[in-house]
This record gives structure tokens, C-alpha cells and sequence, in this order.
């Protein structure tokens, strides 16, 4: 394999690298910047409906990246899979940090999952070399 096709193959996994590693950051700084003292919960648990709306992106992040992204093999064509399941799941944290209430770290924790899920370490599927389709 000569230098120019390893380097083709490794320019998607440099970018996913990227992205990845933007999206942690900046969801590590929006909790860092925005996240306050918070009060006890309330024992009878009025508010928690408005926080566990922040369960929904985080299930679709969940369902993108362990339903839909593994039958995917070019790493190009995954990547809009890949930039929406993470961005659900740093909506996860960032809706739990804003609208969490009391119970903001917990979602900020499992916002911190998603995006950790969708390390490019972690997708070795997309980034293996494809063989060439055989012509007869």
C-alpha cells in the first residue's frame, strides 16, 4: 500500500477526532461556565418532568450509535450519523445543565456519556481498510 492511500485513510479518522474531541470540550465548558450551586430535589419531585425531557436526545444518541452507526463501513458517509448522535447527545447535557434543576449534574454526567460513546477509538469499524470490490 503506498503512502498516499494510508494518508487518505487516515484523514477521516483525524476528523472525527476533531469533532469529537470539539464537542467534549465545549460541552466540559458549557457545564464549567453555566453550572451553579443547586438546591436540594424535591421530595415530591415537582420539576423533574421538565428534566428528564433531556432523556430524549440521549435515547436517540444511544439508538444512533449503537443501532444505526455499526452497518456502516465508509467512514465518509457515516459522518452525518456521527455528527447527529453526538450532537443529541451533548443536547442531553446541555438541556440537563440549563433545565435540570437540582438533578443537573446527573444529566450533564450522562451527556458526558453519549459524547464519550462516540470516541473515534471506539468506532474501529469505520477506519479498517475496505477491500476493493472484485471484478470478474
Amino acid at each position: 500500500m503506498n503512502e498516499d492511500a494510508v494518508a487518505a485513510r487516515a484523514r477521516p479518522k483525524f476528523v472525527y477526532l476533531i469533532i469529537w474531541s470539539t464537542v467534549l470540550g465545549g460541552l466540559v465548558a458549557v457545564y464549567l461556565l453555566f453550572a451553579r450551586e443547586r438546591e436540594a430535589a424535591p421530595r415530591d419531585g415537582t420539576g423533574l418532568t421538565l428534566a428528564v425531557s433531556a432523556v430524549a436526545p440521549l435515547l436517540v444518541s444511544i439508538v444512533v450509535r449503537w443501532l444505526v452507526l455499526p452497518k456502516h463501513t465508509d467512514a465518509r458517509k457515516a459522518l452525518p450519523l456521527f455528527i447527529i448522535g453526538l450532537a443529541t447527545g451533548e443536547a442531553c447535557g446541555i438541556l440537563g445543565i440549563f433545565f435540570g434543576g437540582p438533578w443537573a449534574d446527573h444529566f450533564f454526567a450522562l451527556g458526558l456519556l453519549a459524547v464519550v460513546q462516540y470516541a473515534p477509538f471506539l468506532l474501529p469499524k469505520l477506519f479498517q481498510p475496505q477491500e476493493p470490490p472484485l471484478r470478474g
